[in-house]
Parts: structure tokens; C-alpha cells; sequence
């Protein structure tokens, strides 16, 4: 049987480069398996972070207890990502905002897990 225990509802909080919290949301994991995780996410805050406000779905790998996912699938350009370590039902690490030149933002952010699938 497929492992199932990251897959659920997570409340996210993405904060700013000072440690205030700027985004607030959901991630939802509906897919998992060895490499690679698809869900959900529906996040509110400030524009200008890159395209994190509203709803949209992302894509991932997996690595051990390292999770990344690409909130913006679709996009070639301008792409929000979060990189960090499952454990436990939290999901920490840094959010990072890249656009053809590279990272332009990046800062911390943590999710944890409220209900399971």
C-alpha cells in the first residue's frame, strides 16, 4: 500500500524576510507517491510576493523527509517554491520567489497538518 501520512490538509503561514507572518492558507496534499506529490492550495496576503494569492495547484518531489513543491506548475517565469522537511505532521523551511533572474525573494515558512485524507 502507498504511504498516506503526508497526504491531508495543512495550515500554512508564509512569513516575510523579518519573521512577521505575511501569507496564511492551506496546502492540500491529494497525491503522493515514491518521488513525487500533487495537491491544492488556496493562500491570502499581500501582492507582490509573487503569484501566491488565491487558489491553484502545485507539484513536487520527495526526498526522504525533504518535500519541495512549485506552487505555479504552469508558468515558465515568476514561479513561488517552497523547499523544506516533513516531520511529524509540520512541514517547515524557506519559500522562495523565482523569476528568470533568479531568486528575488525568500524567507521562512511552516505548515501544519489539521486533518488527513
Amino acid at each position: 500500500p502507498a504511504d498516506t501520512t503526508r497526504l491531508g490538509d495543512y495550515r500554512y503561514t508564509g512569513y516575510d524576510s523579518s519573521g512577521s507572518p505575511l501569507m496564511r492558507g492551506t496546502l492540500t496534499f491529494l497525491r503522493k507517491d515514491s518521488t513525487s506529490v500533487s495537491g491544492v492550495w488556496n493562500l491570502q496576503g499581500p501582492a507582490g510576493y509573487g503569484p501566491q494569492v488565491g487558489t491553484g495547484t502545485f507539484v513536487g518531489g520527495i526526498d526522504g523527509k525533504v518535500v519541495w513543491l512549485n506552487l505555479n506548475p504552469d508558468y515558465v517565469d515568476n514561479n513561488v517554491i517552497l523547499y523544506g522537511e516533513v516531520n511529524q505532521g509540520t512541514y517547515t523551511g524557506r519559500w522562495e520567489v523565482i523569476t528568470l533572474h533568479g531568486v528575488v525573494y525568500s524567507a521562512e515558512f511552516s505548515a501544519v497538518k489539521i486533518s488527513s485524507r
